[in-house]
Protein backbone atom coordinates (compact mmCIF):
# COMPACT_ATOMS: atom_id res chain seq x y z
CA UNK A 1 0.00 0.00 0.00
CA UNK A 2 1.26 3.47 -0.76
CA UNK A 3 -0.47 6.75 0.60
CA UNK A 4 0.29 10.11 -0.47
CA UNK A 5 -0.40 13.48 2.11
CA UNK A 6 -0.56 16.60 1.18
CA UNK A 7 -1.02 19.75 4.04
CA UNK A 8 -2.47 22.82 1.77
CA UNK A 9 -4.73 26.09 2.33
CA UNK A 10 -5.73 28.48 -0.31
CA UNK A 11 -7.72 31.58 -1.78
CA UNK A 12 -8.69 32.72 -5.38
CA UNK A 13 -11.48 33.25 -7.65
CA UNK A 14 -12.22 31.72 -11.22
CA UNK A 15 -8.94 29.46 -10.65
CA UNK A 16 -8.82 26.14 -9.23
CA UNK A 17 -5.98 23.82 -7.62
CA UNK A 18 -4.79 20.90 -7.74
CA UNK A 19 -2.78 17.87 -6.43
CA UNK A 20 -2.75 15.40 -8.91
CA UNK A 21 -1.22 12.18 -10.65
CA UNK A 22 -1.06 10.88 -14.19
CA UNK A 23 -0.03 7.93 -15.50
CA UNK A 24 3.65 7.10 -16.35
CA UNK A 25 3.07 6.04 -19.84
CA UNK A 26 1.28 9.63 -20.86
CA UNK A 27 3.70 10.18 -23.17
CA UNK A 28 2.83 7.06 -25.00
CA UNK A 29 -0.89 6.17 -24.79
CA UNK A 30 -1.93 9.90 -23.90
CA UNK A 31 -5.11 10.86 -21.57
CA UNK A 32 -7.27 9.30 -20.16
CA UNK A 33 -5.68 6.00 -21.30
CA UNK A 34 -2.76 6.68 -18.85
CA UNK A 35 -5.06 7.12 -16.06
CA UNK A 36 -5.93 10.05 -13.88
CA UNK A 37 -5.80 10.48 -9.74
CA UNK A 38 -7.13 13.89 -8.87
CA UNK A 39 -6.38 13.71 -4.61
CA UNK A 40 -6.98 17.70 -4.49
CA UNK A 41 -8.82 19.77 -6.61
CA UNK A 42 -10.93 23.02 -5.34
CA UNK A 43 -12.88 25.42 -7.59
CA UNK A 44 -13.69 29.40 -7.19
CA UNK A 45 -14.82 29.89 -4.10
CA UNK A 46 -16.62 26.28 -3.42
CA UNK A 47 -16.42 25.35 0.14
CA UNK A 48 -16.12 21.82 -0.97
CA UNK A 49 -13.01 19.98 -2.37
CA UNK A 50 -13.48 17.29 -5.07
CA UNK A 51 -11.74 13.58 -5.34
CA UNK A 52 -11.68 12.34 -9.29
CA UNK A 53 -10.68 9.11 -11.17
CA UNK A 54 -10.40 9.84 -14.53
CA UNK A 55 -9.66 6.58 -16.94
CA UNK A 56 -10.06 4.97 -20.28
CA UNK A 57 -13.40 3.01 -19.73
CA UNK A 58 -15.67 0.33 -22.13
CA UNK A 59 -14.24 1.35 -25.90
CA UNK A 60 -11.85 3.20 -24.58
CA UNK A 61 -13.97 6.41 -23.28
CA UNK A 62 -13.18 8.80 -20.74
CA UNK A 63 -14.80 7.78 -17.21
CA UNK A 64 -14.69 9.65 -14.13
CA UNK A 65 -15.89 8.81 -11.09
CA UNK A 66 -15.47 12.22 -8.97
CA UNK A 67 -17.08 12.55 -5.66
CA UNK A 68 -16.94 15.91 -2.92
CA UNK A 69 -16.21 16.90 0.60
CA UNK A 70 -17.07 20.05 2.54
CA UNK A 71 -14.40 21.84 3.83
CA UNK A 72 -13.00 25.27 4.79
CA UNK A 73 -9.94 25.62 2.12
CA UNK A 74 -8.88 28.43 3.21
CA UNK A 75 -7.50 26.70 6.58
CA UNK A 76 -4.78 24.45 6.40
CA UNK A 77 -6.04 20.75 5.89
CA UNK A 78 -4.43 17.41 5.07
CA UNK A 79 -5.21 15.79 1.63
CA UNK A 80 -4.31 12.19 1.22
CA UNK A 81 -5.07 9.59 -0.44
CA UNK A 82 -4.09 5.71 0.06
CA UNK A 83 -3.84 3.36 -3.04
CA UNK A 84 -3.14 -0.59 -2.79
CA UNK A 85 -4.33 -3.86 -5.36
CA UNK A 86 -7.97 -3.41 -4.57
CA UNK A 87 -8.94 0.46 -3.60
CA UNK A 88 -7.89 3.82 -4.35
CA UNK A 89 -9.32 5.98 -1.12
CA UNK A 90 -9.79 9.82 -0.39
CA UNK A 91 -9.36 11.45 3.15
CA UNK A 92 -9.76 14.56 4.12
CA UNK A 93 -8.09 15.01 7.81
CA UNK A 94 -7.78 11.32 7.71
CA UNK A 95 -11.77 11.33 7.71
CA UNK A 96 -12.64 8.58 4.65
CA UNK A 97 -14.78 10.23 1.96
CA UNK A 98 -14.28 8.12 -0.94
CA UNK A 99 -13.32 4.95 -2.03
CA UNK A 100 -13.07 3.54 -5.96
CA UNK A 101 -11.98 -0.28 -6.78
CA UNK A 102 -9.33 -1.17 -8.84
CA UNK A 103 -9.20 -5.18 -7.97
CA UNK A 104 -7.68 -6.91 -11.27
CA UNK A 105 -8.19 -4.13 -13.43
CA UNK A 106 -11.78 -4.08 -12.32
CA UNK A 107 -13.97 -1.88 -14.82
CA UNK A 108 -11.47 -1.33 -17.32
CA UNK A 109 -8.92 0.16 -14.58
CA UNK A 110 -5.85 -1.42 -15.29
CA UNK A 111 -4.07 2.17 -15.82
CA UNK A 112 -3.84 1.95 -12.03
CA UNK A 113 -1.96 -0.52 -11.52
CA UNK A 114 0.79 1.00 -13.59
CA UNK A 115 3.30 4.14 -12.12
CA UNK A 116 2.20 7.49 -11.63
CA UNK A 117 3.65 10.23 -11.29
CA UNK A 118 2.76 13.49 -9.07
CA UNK A 119 1.53 17.11 -9.79
CA UNK A 120 0.74 20.18 -8.39
CA UNK A 121 -0.39 23.25 -9.91
CA UNK A 122 -2.74 26.25 -9.58
CA UNK A 123 -4.40 26.97 -13.26
CA UNK A 124 -5.84 30.47 -13.75
CA UNK A 125 -9.15 30.19 -15.96
CA UNK A 126 -10.23 27.31 -18.07
CA UNK A 127 -13.43 25.92 -19.03
CA UNK A 128 -14.41 24.65 -15.51
CA UNK A 129 -13.48 27.41 -13.30
CA UNK A 130 -14.44 30.19 -16.38
CA UNK A 131 -12.42 33.23 -17.68
CA UNK A 132 -10.78 35.70 -15.40
CA UNK A 133 -13.19 39.01 -15.16
CA UNK A 134 -13.43 41.52 -12.76
CA UNK A 135 -13.76 39.50 -9.85
CA UNK A 136 -10.84 37.42 -9.92
CA UNK A 137 -7.99 38.20 -7.01
CA UNK A 138 -5.00 38.29 -7.84
CA UNK A 139 -2.62 36.96 -6.83
CA UNK A 140 -4.42 33.56 -6.33
CA UNK A 141 -2.51 31.67 -3.82
CA UNK A 142 -2.42 28.08 -2.83
CA UNK A 143 -0.52 27.90 0.36
CA UNK A 144 1.63 23.54 0.65
CA UNK A 145 3.72 22.98 4.16
CA UNK A 146 4.29 19.23 2.49
CA UNK A 147 3.66 17.04 0.27
CA UNK A 148 4.89 13.29 1.17
CA UNK A 149 4.63 9.47 -0.16
CA UNK A 150 4.66 6.48 2.29
CA UNK A 151 4.86 3.11 1.73
CA UNK A 152 3.77 0.39 3.62
CA UNK A 153 6.42 -2.00 4.76
CA UNK A 154 3.89 -4.52 7.03
CA UNK A 155 3.27 -7.30 4.06
CA UNK A 156 1.62 -9.51 6.63
CA UNK A 157 -1.86 -10.89 4.91
CA UNK A 158 -5.02 -9.77 5.95
CA UNK A 159 -7.75 -12.52 5.80
CA UNK A 160 -10.66 -12.48 4.02
CA UNK A 161 -13.58 -13.65 6.22
CA UNK A 162 -16.97 -12.87 4.84
CA UNK A 163 -17.83 -12.64 0.62
CA UNK A 164 -20.83 -11.69 -0.70
CA UNK A 165 -21.83 -10.51 -4.43
CA UNK A 166 -24.94 -8.12 -5.68
CA UNK A 167 -27.33 -8.56 -7.09
CA UNK A 168 -28.42 -12.06 -6.19
CA UNK A 169 -30.66 -12.18 -9.52
CA UNK A 170 -30.66 -10.64 -12.77
CA UNK A 171 -32.84 -9.55 -15.64
CA UNK A 172 -30.41 -8.70 -18.74
CA UNK A 173 -31.14 -7.50 -22.13
CA UNK A 174 -29.37 -9.54 -25.08
CA UNK A 175 -26.28 -7.95 -25.33
CA UNK A 176 -25.90 -5.91 -22.86
CA UNK A 177 -23.66 -5.82 -20.11
CA UNK A 178 -23.51 -5.41 -16.10
CA UNK A 179 -21.19 -5.46 -13.86
CA UNK A 180 -21.52 -8.02 -10.27
CA UNK A 181 -20.70 -5.99 -7.15
CA UNK A 182 -18.73 -8.18 -4.38
CA UNK A 183 -18.06 -7.63 -0.61
CA UNK A 184 -15.39 -8.48 1.29
CA UNK A 185 -15.57 -8.78 5.08
CA UNK A 186 -13.06 -6.87 6.13
CA UNK A 187 -12.82 -4.58 3.25
CA UNK A 188 -8.85 -4.01 3.22
CA UNK A 189 -8.80 -8.18 2.81
CA UNK A 190 -5.06 -8.10 0.94
CA UNK A 191 -6.34 -10.55 -2.01
CA UNK A 192 -9.80 -9.66 -3.44
CA UNK A 193 -9.51 -10.97 -6.58
CA UNK A 194 -12.22 -13.20 -7.47
CA UNK A 195 -12.66 -15.91 -10.24
CA UNK A 196 -15.79 -15.93 -11.92
CA UNK A 197 -17.19 -19.11 -13.60
CA UNK A 198 -21.03 -19.23 -15.82
CA UNK A 199 -22.59 -22.06 -15.90
CA UNK A 200 -23.58 -21.16 -19.75
CA UNK A 201 -21.06 -18.91 -21.31
CA UNK A 202 -23.28 -19.57 -24.54
CA UNK A 203 -26.20 -17.22 -22.38
CA UNK A 204 -24.33 -15.24 -20.47
CA UNK A 205 -20.74 -14.85 -20.28
CA UNK A 206 -18.55 -13.25 -17.49
CA UNK A 207 -14.98 -11.46 -17.70
CA UNK A 208 -12.44 -11.45 -15.41
CA UNK A 209 -13.81 -8.86 -12.70
CA UNK A 210 -17.14 -9.63 -12.96
CA UNK A 211 -19.22 -8.20 -16.26
CA UNK A 212 -21.72 -10.37 -17.56
CA UNK A 213 -22.81 -9.89 -20.99
CA UNK A 214 -25.85 -11.52 -22.44
CA UNK A 215 -25.00 -13.81 -25.52
CA UNK A 216 -28.61 -15.34 -25.89
CA UNK A 217 -31.62 -15.33 -24.74
CA UNK A 218 -32.07 -18.19 -21.40
CA UNK A 219 -30.52 -18.38 -17.69
CA UNK A 220 -27.35 -19.00 -16.63
CA UNK A 221 -25.51 -18.94 -13.12
CA UNK A 222 -22.75 -16.78 -12.38
CA UNK A 223 -20.44 -17.82 -9.50
CA UNK A 224 -17.36 -15.87 -8.28
CA UNK A 225 -15.14 -17.61 -6.02
CA UNK A 226 -12.23 -16.19 -3.47
CA UNK A 227 -8.58 -16.79 -3.54
CA UNK A 228 -9.99 -19.21 0.37
CA UNK A 229 -12.86 -20.82 -2.04
CA UNK A 230 -15.64 -19.07 -0.77
CA UNK A 231 -18.50 -18.11 -3.21
CA UNK A 232 -21.46 -16.18 -4.35
CA UNK A 233 -23.59 -16.70 -6.87
CA UNK A 234 -26.15 -14.46 -9.04
CA UNK A 235 -28.97 -15.91 -11.49
CA UNK A 236 -29.11 -14.36 -14.93
CA UNK A 237 -32.01 -14.47 -17.40
CA UNK A 238 -31.34 -13.19 -20.76
CA UNK A 239 -34.27 -11.59 -22.50
CA UNK A 240 -34.93 -9.51 -25.74
CA UNK A 241 -36.64 -6.40 -23.97
CA UNK A 242 -36.69 -4.00 -26.64
CA UNK A 243 -39.34 -1.94 -27.17
CA UNK A 244 -41.58 -4.35 -24.91
CA UNK A 245 -43.88 -1.90 -22.14
CA UNK A 246 -42.84 -2.42 -18.84
CA UNK A 247 -45.57 -0.59 -17.31
CA UNK A 248 -48.24 -2.33 -15.37
CA UNK A 249 -51.65 -0.95 -16.66
CA UNK A 250 -50.60 1.97 -19.08
CA UNK A 251 -53.71 2.41 -21.02
CA UNK A 252 -55.78 2.14 -17.56
CA UNK A 253 -58.20 -0.57 -18.84
CA UNK A 254 -56.91 -3.22 -16.51
CA UNK A 255 -60.17 -2.04 -14.01
CA UNK A 256 -63.85 -1.97 -14.83
CA UNK A 257 -65.15 0.78 -12.94
CA UNK A 258 -63.83 4.42 -12.27
CA UNK A 259 -61.10 4.21 -9.14
CA UNK A 260 -58.75 6.12 -7.32
CA UNK A 261 -56.87 2.88 -7.19
CA UNK A 262 -56.15 2.23 -10.84
CA UNK A 263 -54.27 -1.19 -10.86
CA UNK A 264 -50.34 -1.00 -10.93
CA UNK A 265 -50.76 2.94 -10.08
CA UNK A 266 -49.26 4.65 -6.92
CA UNK A 267 -50.71 7.70 -5.84
CA UNK A 268 -49.20 10.62 -3.36
CA UNK A 269 -50.70 14.24 -2.40
CA UNK A 270 -54.33 14.90 -2.96
CA UNK A 271 -55.22 11.68 -3.91
CA UNK A 272 -58.64 12.20 -4.24
CA UNK A 273 -57.62 14.58 -7.33
CA UNK A 274 -56.30 11.29 -9.44
CA UNK A 275 -58.70 8.36 -10.79
CA UNK A 276 -58.99 6.87 -14.03
CA UNK A 277 -62.15 7.78 -16.02
CA UNK A 278 -64.40 7.00 -18.77
CA UNK A 279 -64.17 10.60 -20.07
CA UNK A 280 -63.33 11.15 -24.07
CA UNK A 281 -59.97 8.43 -23.75
CA UNK A 282 -57.54 7.64 -26.01
CA UNK A 283 -57.81 4.22 -25.71
CA UNK A 284 -61.11 2.21 -25.79
CA UNK A 285 -62.37 2.90 -22.46
CA UNK A 286 -60.22 4.24 -19.80
CA UNK A 287 -57.95 6.92 -19.48
CA UNK A 288 -55.84 8.84 -16.01
CA UNK A 289 -56.69 11.87 -15.19
CA UNK A 290 -55.94 14.80 -12.67
CA UNK A 291 -58.36 17.69 -11.56
CA UNK A 292 -59.92 19.75 -8.71
CA UNK A 293 -62.11 22.21 -7.50
CA UNK A 294 -59.53 23.86 -5.15
CA UNK A 295 -55.57 23.93 -5.50
CA UNK A 296 -54.14 20.59 -5.13
CA UNK A 297 -50.84 18.74 -5.73
CA UNK A 298 -50.71 15.20 -6.41
CA UNK A 299 -48.52 12.62 -8.16
CA UNK A 300 -49.63 9.10 -10.24
CA UNK A 301 -46.39 6.70 -10.26
CA UNK A 302 -45.21 3.22 -11.15
CA UNK A 303 -41.39 2.29 -9.38
CA UNK A 304 -40.00 -0.47 -11.76
CA UNK A 305 -37.36 -3.17 -10.01
CA UNK A 306 -35.40 -5.69 -11.58
CA UNK A 307 -35.20 -3.37 -14.87
CA UNK A 308 -32.62 -4.41 -17.35
CA UNK A 309 -30.05 -1.56 -17.45
CA UNK A 310 -29.78 0.16 -20.49
CA UNK A 311 -31.69 3.38 -22.43
CA UNK A 312 -35.61 3.42 -22.25
CA UNK A 313 -38.06 5.92 -23.58
CA UNK A 314 -41.27 6.95 -22.07
CA UNK A 315 -44.35 8.11 -24.04
CA UNK A 316 -47.85 8.77 -22.87
CA UNK A 317 -50.60 10.13 -24.87
CA UNK A 318 -51.82 13.66 -22.62
CA UNK A 319 -54.10 16.62 -22.94
CA UNK A 320 -54.16 19.50 -20.28
CA UNK A 321 -55.81 23.01 -19.45
CA UNK A 322 -52.60 24.71 -18.62
CA UNK A 323 -52.18 27.36 -16.65
CA UNK A 324 -50.84 24.72 -13.50
CA UNK A 325 -48.16 25.80 -11.28
CA UNK A 326 -46.38 23.05 -12.41
CA UNK A 327 -47.37 19.64 -14.76
CA UNK A 328 -45.11 17.05 -15.68
CA UNK A 329 -44.38 13.43 -16.72
CA UNK A 330 -41.04 12.33 -15.29
CA UNK A 331 -38.45 9.72 -14.82
CA UNK A 332 -36.20 9.37 -11.72
CA UNK A 333 -34.38 7.19 -9.06
CA UNK A 334 -32.71 5.53 -12.56
CA UNK A 335 -29.64 6.27 -11.79
CA UNK A 336 -29.07 10.03 -13.01
CA UNK A 337 -30.83 13.33 -12.96
CA UNK A 338 -34.45 13.72 -12.71
CA UNK A 339 -36.35 14.13 -16.18
CA UNK A 340 -39.33 15.95 -16.59
CA UNK A 341 -41.10 17.05 -19.86
CA UNK A 342 -43.29 19.56 -18.93
CA UNK A 343 -47.31 19.41 -20.07
CA UNK A 344 -48.03 22.58 -17.86
CA UNK A 345 -49.51 24.37 -21.22
CA UNK A 346 -52.58 24.00 -22.85
CA UNK A 347 -52.66 21.09 -24.87
CA UNK A 348 -56.62 20.62 -25.52
CA UNK A 349 -56.33 17.44 -27.90
CA UNK A 350 -54.37 14.42 -27.51
CA UNK A 351 -50.99 14.55 -28.52
CA UNK A 352 -48.17 11.93 -27.45
CA UNK A 353 -44.83 13.11 -26.20
CA UNK A 354 -42.00 11.35 -25.24
CA UNK A 355 -38.61 11.47 -23.08
CA UNK A 356 -35.57 9.62 -24.30
CA UNK A 357 -32.41 8.27 -23.25
CA UNK A 358 -33.21 7.34 -19.69
CA UNK A 359 -30.44 5.67 -19.14
CA UNK A 360 -30.83 3.52 -16.42
CA UNK A 361 -28.14 2.29 -14.37
CA UNK A 362 -29.58 0.90 -11.14
CA UNK A 363 -31.89 -1.86 -12.24
CA UNK A 364 -35.08 0.51 -11.27
CA UNK A 365 -36.51 3.71 -12.23
CA UNK A 366 -39.79 5.63 -11.44
CA UNK A 367 -42.15 7.09 -13.55
CA UNK A 368 -45.01 8.93 -13.73
CA UNK A 369 -47.32 12.59 -13.46
CA UNK A 370 -46.87 15.19 -11.14
CA UNK A 371 -49.21 18.29 -10.92
CA UNK A 372 -49.43 21.45 -8.92
CA UNK A 373 -52.70 22.70 -9.95
CA UNK A 374 -54.71 25.26 -9.28
CA UNK A 375 -58.64 25.50 -9.36
CA UNK A 376 -60.06 23.38 -12.82
CA UNK A 377 -57.01 22.81 -14.02
CA UNK A 378 -56.49 19.09 -15.29
CA UNK A 379 -54.38 16.90 -17.11
CA UNK A 380 -55.45 13.39 -18.92
CA UNK A 381 -52.98 10.33 -19.89
CA UNK A 382 -53.41 7.77 -21.87
CA UNK A 383 -51.19 4.76 -23.35
CA UNK A 384 -48.58 5.49 -21.28
CA UNK A 385 -45.14 3.14 -22.24
CA UNK A 386 -41.69 2.48 -20.76
CA UNK A 387 -39.42 0.23 -22.86
CA UNK A 388 -35.94 -0.47 -23.33
CA UNK A 389 -34.69 1.34 -26.77
CA UNK A 390 -32.56 -0.56 -29.11
CA UNK A 391 -29.47 1.66 -29.80
CA UNK A 392 -27.94 0.77 -33.13
CA UNK A 393 -23.81 0.12 -33.78
CA UNK A 394 -22.56 2.21 -36.33
CA UNK A 395 -19.19 1.30 -36.42
CA UNK A 396 -17.27 -1.51 -34.45
CA UNK A 397 -13.33 -1.82 -34.27
CA UNK A 398 -10.27 -3.43 -32.20
CA UNK A 399 -8.77 -0.99 -29.68
CA UNK A 400 -5.29 -1.88 -31.20
CA UNK A 401 -3.98 -1.94 -35.03
CA UNK A 402 -0.69 -3.52 -34.63
CA UNK A 403 0.88 -5.00 -31.66
CA UNK A 404 4.45 -6.40 -30.36
CA UNK A 405 4.22 -9.14 -27.75
CA UNK A 406 6.94 -11.58 -26.17
CA UNK A 407 6.93 -15.38 -27.41
CA UNK A 408 4.94 -17.14 -25.31
CA UNK A 409 3.02 -14.68 -23.77
CA UNK A 410 -0.84 -13.28 -24.44
CA UNK A 411 -2.71 -9.97 -24.82
CA UNK A 412 -6.45 -9.33 -24.96
CA UNK A 413 -7.75 -7.02 -27.72
CA UNK A 414 -10.42 -4.58 -27.08
CA UNK A 415 -13.43 -4.10 -28.83
CA UNK A 416 -14.73 -0.53 -29.45
CA UNK A 417 -18.02 0.01 -30.90
CA UNK A 418 -19.71 3.07 -31.34
CA UNK A 419 -21.87 4.36 -29.95
CA UNK A 420 -20.57 2.97 -26.43
CA UNK A 421 -24.39 2.68 -25.83
CA UNK A 422 -25.15 0.34 -28.72
CA UNK A 423 -27.61 -1.83 -27.53
CA UNK A 424 -26.09 -5.58 -28.57
CA UNK A 425 -22.25 -5.31 -27.82
CA UNK A 426 -22.41 -9.86 -28.37
CA UNK A 427 -19.14 -10.92 -29.51
CA UNK A 428 -18.24 -14.29 -29.72
CA UNK A 429 -14.99 -13.56 -27.29
CA UNK A 430 -12.21 -11.04 -26.93
CA UNK A 431 -9.57 -11.99 -29.22
CA UNK A 432 -6.83 -13.54 -27.30
CA UNK A 433 -3.05 -13.28 -28.85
Amino acid sequence: MAKLKAVLKCRWEKDYGLVWTLGSNFSQVGWPKCGEIDIFEHLNSETLVHGTPHWAGANEVHVQDGTTYNVDVTQWHVYSVTWDSNYIKWYVDDILYKQFRITDGYNYTAEYHLPHYILINLPIGGDWPGSPDATTVLPATMYCDYIRVYKNTNTTPITITGFSTSPSSLNLNLGSKQVINTTFTPSDATNQIVNWTSSNAAVAKVNNWGMITGVSIGTATITGKTSDGRTSTCSVTVQNLANINKLVNGNFEANTAVTQTPTGWNEWGSVATAQNSTASPHSPNYKGTQSGTAPFEVAVSQTLTGLANGNYTMKAWVRSSGGQTWATMYAKGYGGSDINYSIASSIPNWTQVQINNIKVTTNTCEVGFYQSGLANNFIDYDDVEFYLSPVSITAFTFSQNTMTIPIGSSRVINTIFTPNNASNQTYPGLPVI
